[in-house]
């Protein structure tokens, strides 16, 4: 598959949303929420209880 013009529009639309964050990557999204989990003092939870 490939992103048609209407898919990167719509990306470049999400992108402008308040308090939105887009990434590119999967490291970039591990740095976002990262970032966020710290700003809201949180950490990942990895129990799976």
């Amino acid at each position: 598959m490939r992103p048609r013009a209407i898919e990167f529009e719509n990306v470049e639309r999400l992108a402008r949303f308040a308090h939105t964050t887009m990434t590119c990557s999967l490291d970039e999204l591990t740095a976002a929420l990262d970032q966020r989990l710290a700003e809201l003092k949180l950490a990942w939870n990895t129990s799976s209880s």
